[in-house]
């Protein structure tokens, strides 16, 4: 008898414990079901670093084709926990939103193969593809940084804010989008060779960066033309060496007339033609050289400028604090008398302690008032025609900032890709702000320190002790 009641015990005790496995397990299962249909995470940062705006959440779910987001980032990268937490919203935003992880380490295989595909050098990069579209965006286009004292004390920038939410999703709608833009350079007259993938000199790299951000790249003979390709969003001149024909700046001028944009870079000491081209825009190229024994690379020639990035324009302002790299460039500076129908601002300049030198041949370079041009010296400038055909135009002093071996050096890339941007009015890039990384401080005086000592180095541990002492004794008397 005793024991059947035991064996009852024992079948309704396993019974109920079963029944309550078996029901939180279901529970469970359905807790992790509803989660993941209805996934909500909190962000409790102040800048909502972890998270995207509601903009880039309606841009990405209206995306309707299949676009594939591949990241080429080591996770020990400071940008990659950002970046994982920006890919996973946007791809949860639109299942049509693929996105793939490559580690660079050991996948060799597959980014060979993209360097090949999308002529990469770099190692840290995110290729976004929609059907044959493609958009790279390389470390300065995924975050800001403060370079102030960084290249002189051989430091690496600080991070300053995360700008990867719209980069990512300017790249989903520039792939996405069914338009295309050409760009044309001109060739014939010694410039800059777009094919030239051996040479320093080349623009094998600045070509492969049009590239990577979506845009066709094209060459013209203007010489054999008898007009212009209306393809051509914007036109090229980089680095002419011999002056321009009448019938070629004949085609030139009409392209203009039209309301078609111009970049050119002119070195010193050539005579093209442009420069009269470029008067009629208030625009004068000087025949001189820029020196700065301020702001030059180190132990080279003062002709060889860090040059300051003014952030007074829709191209520069986001490259505030930044510098670009020059080696033996000429003024830009505009005409005394300018006129109101033309708008100018300078992107490009020298410290005050810089000087455009009209006579460079001569020993020793110094600055002489009565001849030269003070600093700070122009050396790259915007132009926008206010009236018909609203005309626009940038203009630098150096095509070689852009050559295969220093394109890569500080904003110079960053330079070209924003004017070019600017110049053809796209219109893909978001108004989604940056993420910056505040960091918050507390001023403490002297007193308020020894008072925190005292706390932490006196009280705490005799309140401790205390407290142990009153609980022994309490245990001992009871």
């Amino acid at each position: 008898m005793r024991y059947d009641s035991y064996h009852r015990r024992v079948i309704l005790f396993g019974s109920i414990s079963a029944t309550a496995i078996v029901l939180l397990t279901v529970i469970l299962i359905l807790m992790n079901y509803i989660s993941f249909r209805h996934y909500k995470r909190i962000d409790l940062t102040q800048n909502k670093i972890y998270s995207i705006s509601e903009q880039t959440r309606e841009i990405a779910s209206a995306i309707d084709q299949p676009v594939s987001v591949y990241v080429f980032f080591p996770r020990t990268s400071r940008l990659f926990t950002y970046i994982s937490y920006t890919l996973e919203e946007i791809r949860r935003a639109n299942p049509l939103i693929e996105v793939e992880y490559i580690d660079i380490d050991r996948d060799l295989v597959r980014v060979q193969e993209f360097a090949r595909k999308y002529k990469l050098s770099s190692e840290d990069y995110i290729v976004v593809t929609c059907s044959d579209n493609f958009r790279v965006l390389v470390l300065n286009d995924l975050a800001e940084f403060e370079y102030a004292g960084a290249f002189y004390e051989q430091q690496e920038p600080a991070l300053k804010g995360f700008t990867g939410e719209q980069a990512v999703i300017s790249a989903l709608i520039s792939v996405t989008s069914e338009e295309t833009t050409t760009i044309y350079f001109t060739y014939g007259h010694g410039e800059k060779n777009i094919d030239d993938t051996s040479s320093k000199m080349g623009y094998e790299s600045a070509r492969n960066s049009l590239r990577h951000n979506n845009y066709q790249v094209k060459s013209i003979l203007l010489a054999e033309a008898t007009v212009i390709p209306a393809d051509c969003r914007l036109l090229i001149i980089a680095g002419p060496q011999t002056p321009f024909t009448d019938h070629e700046l004949d085609l030139l001028k009409v392209y203009i007339d039209a309301g078609k944009p111009l970049l050119i870079m002119l070195d010193p000491g050539e005579s093209t033609g442009i420069e009269n081209l470029l008067k009629n825009f208030d625009i004068v190229a000087g025949f001189d050289i820029v020196f700065d024994p301020v702001q030059c690379v180190p132990f080279a020639s003062p002709a060889y400028l860090l040059s300051n990035v003014v952030a007074q324009h829709q191209i520069t302002d986001p490259l505030k604090n930044m510098m670009g790299m020059f080696f033996i460039a000429r003024s830009i500076t505009t005409l005394p008398v300018y006129s109101e129908k033309i708008y100018s601002s300078v992107l490009v300049e020298t410290s005050d302690k810089g000087w455009a030198e009209k006579h460079p041949d001569q020993e020793p370079i110094e600055f002489n008032p009565d001849i030269d041009i003070p600093g700070p010296i122009p050396i790259a400038q915007a132009v926008e025609l206010q009236t018909e055909p609203f005309t626009r135009m940038v203009v630098f002093g150096d095509s070689d900032f852009l050559t295969n071996s220093q394109i890569v050096n500080l904003a110079n890339n960053d330079l070209f890709i924003r004017a070019v941007t600017w110049l053809v009015h796209k219109k893909e890039t978001v108004a989604i702000p940056t993420k910056t990384f505040d960091r918050e401080t507390i001023a403490i005086t002297s007193s308020q320190m020894r008072t925190i000592s005292y706390i932490v180095v006196l009280f705490m541990p005799l309140t401790s002790l205390s407290i142990g002492i009153f609980v022994w004794v309490l245990r001992r008397k009871f």
